[in-house]
């Protein structure tokens, strides 16, 4: 990708989170990160380079956005704001940049485009979006996108950790990297989203942001710091991780996951195998804030308990 450069070997460390801060618990704690992926099988993601706040979309004061959030979430299609890295209210936004998006195996596509008005989106068939289908209003996104979560009135740890990855990120690849709103798990900061293969990072470093930039559209998760795919749902995204970590060379499209029961999903392997994964939904042993401030509760993970594969 010819935007990268060089980065050198030894990297300063992101500024150390508070002992006290959310995300820095959940590490020490080693919560697990399959099956925290917010959900979308598509994604919407407009341009706003003012203050965002606590719910970025559903507290905006823009009507239109409400309306296409509405939509958009009946259909199980994200929306989300986005602007390049750097200080927020520079500027007003007259022409507004949009990333569709897409994320189902198979059809995983993006395309971007700039639109004149901002009530432009209100006429998007997010139905044949959540089908898998883009409207064809923009260009192609050739080379993957990373949305950095950012949010700081949500969590301060998105601000903190989120904007510290961004900003060296854009540094290097300005290209490709956005800072985004609420991706959920703030706790797992530095957190991120992969387009259009809808795959949701969390605890990132530069080095691990640079690997998966370096890589093409269809390369698969790196698992290690995976989240899921939002396409599916929690125990989707914890079976699918499960199986890519025994089988960690299979590209993003090969894989689709289905249910069979509730704690059952089934993850077939394009033209090899089929794998049924049964799932516990349980507690974390220990209380932890899932946001800084918060009170600690138990919050639920998911964890693969039986995989059993057979060939297609």
């Amino acid at each position: 990708m010819f935007w990268l450069v060089s980065v050198q070997a030894s990297e300063r460390a992101f500024p150390e989170l508070r002992g006290s801060a959310c995300a820095a618990i959940s590490a020490q704690l080693a919560e697990p990160l399959a099956g925290t992926a917010p959900r979308g099988v598509a994604w919407i993601a407009v341009e706003d380079r003012g203050t965002w706040a606590s719910r970025a979309v559903r507290d905006s004061s823009t009507t239109w956005l409400h309306e296409l959030d509405a939509r958009a979430s009946a259909v199980n299609v994200g929306v989300m704001l986005i602007r390049r890295p750097g200080r927020a209210g520079r500027e007003p936004v007259e022409h507004r940049h949009v990333v569709l998006a897409t994320t189902l195996p198979g059809r995983s596509a993006a395309e971007t485009f700039v639109m004149d008005q901002n009530e432009d989106l209100l006429d998007l068939d997010v139905e044949q979006l959540a089908a898998g289908n883009l409207p064809g209003r923009g260009d192609p996104v050739t080379e993957p996108l990373l949305l950095v979560c950012t949010n700081g009135r949500r969590d301060p740890c998105c601000s903190v950790a989120g904007r510290a990855l961004a900003d060296r990120l854009a540094a290097i690849a300005p290209h490709a990297i956005w800072e985004c709103s609420h991706l959920g798990g703030h706790r797992f900061a530095p957190t991120a989203l992969m387009l259009p293969s809808g795959y949701a990072y969390g605890r990132l470093t530069v080095d691990v942001g640079l690997e998966l930039l370096r890589q093409p559209m269809s390369a698969p998760p790196l698992v290690e710091h995976c989240r899921g795919r939002t396409t599916w749902d929690p125990q989707g995204q914890a079976a699918e991780l499960a199986v890519r970590a025994s089988e960690p060379e299979l590209d993003a499209d090969a894989v689709m996951v289905s249910t069979l029961a509730d704690d059952q999903r089934q993850v077939t392997v394009a033209g090899a195998h089929r794998h049924v994964v049964t799932l516990q939904r349980n507690p974390v042993p220990e209380p932890r804030s899932i946001s800084c401030g918060a009170e600690p509760t138990t919050p639920m993970v998911v964890r693969v308990t039986e995989m059993v594969t057979a060939d297609v």
